[in-house]
């Protein structure tokens, strides 16, 4: 039996976060990984630098997987009308990056291990981890390969970072899986275009939904748009992702070579309970994405941080702290998701209109949906 401080399992970046900040205190913890490697991460790759900034997040690892800077962003309405966001207007050269995520991953993932944590990578995929107990204030996981051989491990911490599924907060009975109103399919194609896309350093917003049904598409552009990463998330019972994501790059007249092709679902609901007793359950696993964006991993940094900093402390409390201010912003943002997705395409074109000769204050759009919604 192996002994350490805490188990986390999943290294995307709310685990990776969580055992660096465990492991540089001095105290032991040990990330399990399903994945062999870092390669093909299911991601958009999206990341905004003002945010994460704010949040008090290193830059670094941002800088290291960088692909392209991102400068604004501009969402269209359904009859190709659109408003703009530029970062300049708001004192920012660059608002964000597209990130490798393999990269970003992985970065984050050896600076956990050079503070000291134990990395195990390809693990048993997530619906065969079953064997956790928890007796007597102990989490234990046995049957888990090392090294060629299996071995059992126990901590008096555990962190789910597992992603979607939530393995070991289903396990414990703090999640469940998610009605189908509450999180999208998401599938996104990375695409070597004909020619270039016409904003390289835009991101570029499709809510409609005819496009993408309670939800939008999106355009990434990288390299200077010669490559794009082309995607959109929607409602799991409106369609097929596919045939809606076809059909969109027919309609803003996409060609190229299909270079990469990711999908998976993301959760879009009211947060989820995420801490009981010594278990958190951070970034996809607790529902921490954006409910309004789909975007995740800032939201998983944050996360993990809390639940690492709630370990070094050995204080569990410490986490509920630390995460309110993350759980304020996605409450009011989740209420702006449900009106602003929620309306039809008459509406979301008056709205877009309006929003385009309206004059951003900040970079909060989702407060300034708000004020325009009520």
């Amino acid at each position: 039996m192996t002994i350490c401080d805490c188990i986390i399992i999943g290294a995307g970046p709310a685990g990776t976060t969580a055992a660096k900040i465990i492991a540089k205190a001095g105290k032991s913890c040990i990330v399990i990984e399903k994945q062999k490697d870092f390669t093909n991460r299911k991601c958009a790759g999206a990341m905004n630098l003002i945010q994460a900034l704010k949040f008090g997040i290193d830059p670094t690892p941002v800088f290291d997987a960088a692909l392209q800077p991102i400068k604004g962003a501009k969402i269209y309405s359904p009859n190709g009308n659109f408003f703009e966001i530029k970062t300049e207007d708001f004192g920012y050269d660059i608002g964000g990056y597209i990130l490798d995520r393999d990269r970003f991953d992985e970065r984050l993932a050896r600076d956990a291990e050079k503070a000291g944590a134990e990395l195990v990578m390809n693990y048993l995929p997530r619906w065969a981890i079953t064997d956790i107990d928890y007796k007597d204030g102990i989490y234990s996981l046995t049957r888990l390969l090392k090294g060629g051989e299996y071995v059992d491990i126990s901590s008096k911490y555990l962190i789910d970072a597992s992603g979607f599924w939530s393995v070991a907060g289903k396990k414990f009975g703090i999640t469940s899986t998610l009605p189908y109103n509450e999180y999208h399919i998401c599938l996104q194609y990375t695409i070597k275009t004909e020619a270039p896309w016409r904003d390289n350093e835009i991101i570029s917003i499709f809510p409609s939904k005819n496009i993408a049904p309670f939800g939008y598409a999106w355009v990434f552009p990288l390299n200077d748009g010669d490559t794009i990463r082309v995607g959109l998330g929607m409602h799991p019972k409106a369609g097929n992702p596919r045939e809606y994501l076809n059909d969109f790059l027919l309609r803003k007249n996409i060609n190229g070579e299909i270079i990469n092709t990711i999908s998976g679902p993301i959760p879009l609901s009211k947060l989820r309970k995420t801490r009981k007793g010594n278990l958190f359950v951070v970034g996809d696993a607790g529902a921490f994405c954006d409910p309004l964006t789909g975007g995740g991993i800032i939201n998983a940094i944050v996360s993990g941080r809390a639940a690492g900093k709630a370990v070094v402390a050995d204080n569990p409390k410490v986490f509920d702290k630390e995460i309110k201010p993350l759980k304020r912003m996605l409450r009011r943002r989740w209420f702006a998701r449900k009106f602003f997705y929620g309306i039809s395409d008459t509406k979301m074109e008056k709205l877009i209109v309006k929003m385009k000769k309206r004059r951003f204050r900040s970079t909060n759009v989702d407060r300034e949906l708000l004020k325009l919604l009520f």
